[in-house]
């Protein structure tokens, strides 16, 4: 039964095993803090960008995260540059220590009524902290997971290895949802301070020592395949795609749906399609191994995406959602494997969450600002289905990249 690959870790010493505990616990920790900011928005954008109808509110909050996401390269290429040089556990240790820092901010900052139009800079400020952090650990953890478990003589698991890391990522966001649908105007604070106290958890996990890995100085042979402009569009294309479906699957349907519906049945979906759509990219990763070619999986899932958009967004069936959730997790689960071969050891993380930051801050961080004016559009000609031209833009990006990259890997598997 190859998904009882765990077993893989038996042949680990305690030191690894405990390094890749750690590594994946606090990878779920951050993301719970990172995404709580963005499931929270329809709750805390009235109180930071004052009052105004419930679709220009829910704009102004999403353009807090379109813009903290710009800051999302420079954090990749510094969080990037320390894990390459000072190794992979130093450069995780400091990405969970900013995020939780941002994090427990939030949670005291001033509202609107009391400062008035600084209240949004100053949430802008956490939220660029958040972002820049996040940008070194989704891919790090990723890559510290893979490079662990990798066994050159034993047929790959890379495809697991990415799952389980986006798995445990989900995780965290799941927990994000859980903390949004029991938080409402007068208890949000309590969620920010508790994500930060969780950071702080997962930091003193990373205190504890453990299996170095991922130096600088371990140079990988030269591979004469590489090509480097080849490497970093695809790693673009396929972030700016990857994200931009995900943040209009998982984060953008969440607060449409929540402004046109019932909001607390809208919220309480989501935790169901959070932990839905954590074990489909586990089970999506295990399944990419079996295949010869994981791209192919992958082009399917952008072409799913683009059908299954339509009717999901003009019928607003919750239930619909779950087939959406599944396909989008056919195309993320592996998506780790194909960027980890995309770029040689020596520079892989650097050039892997460099790379990966450009595409999502362009794409992911835009695409709840766009497609809420979209909507606003939408409502004002009476089609519902506007958004769903960004959705097809970004899966259209997604499945480029993805076919770029498959000529690019400098470690074919």
């Amino acid at each position: 039964m190859q998904f009882i690959d765990l077993c893989i870790i038996s042949g680990m010493n305690i030191s690894s095993l405990f390094s890749i505990i750690t590594v994946l616990s606090g990878s779920a920790l951050e993301y719970y803090d990172y995404m709580l900011f963005a499931f929270m928005t329809p709750i805390i954008a009235p109180i930071f960008n004052g009052p105004a109808d419930s679709l220009t509110v829910l704009k102004s909050g999403y353009l807090v995260i379109f813009l903290g996401a710009l800051m999302r390269p420079i954090g990749g290429l510094i969080i990037g540059y320390v894990g390459d040089k000072k190794g992979r556990n130093v450069a995780l240790f400091w990405s969970m220590t900013i995020m939780a820092a941002s994090s427990f901010l939030i949670a005291f900052l001033p509202s609107y009524a009391q400062i008035g139009a600084w209240a949004v800079f100053f949430l802008f400020l956490c939220r660029m902290a958040q972002t820049m952090s996040a940008a070194g650990e989704l891919n790090g953890a990723a890559i510290f997971l893979i490079e662990m478990l990798e066994e050159p003589e034993k047929r790959s698991k890379k495809g697991f290895a990415s799952g389980l890391a986006w798995c445990f990522t989900v995780l965290g966001m799941f927990g994000g949802t859980v903390a949004g649908y029991h938080s409402t105007a007068e208890s949000w604070k309590w969620a920010f301070m508790l994500g930060g106290l969780i950071g702080l958890f997962a930091i003193l996990l990373r205190l504890i020592p453990k299996a170095a890995h991922g130096a600088a100085s371990v140079q990988s042979k030269k591979r004469e395949n590489f090509n480097f402009v080849r490497s970093v569009t695809a790693s673009i294309l396929l972030a700016a795609g990857l994200s931009g479906m995900f943040y209009y699957n998982m984060i953008f349907l969440n607060g449409y749906w929540q402004v046109q519906y019932d909001s607390v049945v809208v919220r309480q979906y989501y935790m169901y399609y959070f932990l839905v759509y954590a074990f489909s990219l586990l089970f999506a990763g295990v399944i990419s191994d079996f295949l010869k070619k994981k791209y192919r999986m992958m082009l399917f899932a952008c072409l799913a995406i683009t059908v299954l958009g339509v009717p999901t967004i003009i019928y607003g069936n919750l239930n619909f959602h779950f087939i959406n959730v599944f396909v989008l997790a056919l195309y993320v689960g592996p998506s780790h494997a194909i960027l980890f071969d995309l770029f040689p050891r020596e520079y892989r993380y650097r050039g892997v969450s460099t790379a990966y930051s450009i595409g999502t801050s362009v794409s992911g961080g835009a695409t709840c600002y766009i497609c809420t004016h979209l909507a606003k559009y939408g409502q004002d000609a009476g089609c519902a289905y506007y958004p769903v031209f960004w959705l097809v833009f970004v899966a259209m990006l997604a499945f480029i990249g993805v076919y770029i990259g498959r000529h690019a890997l400098v470690e074919s598997k």
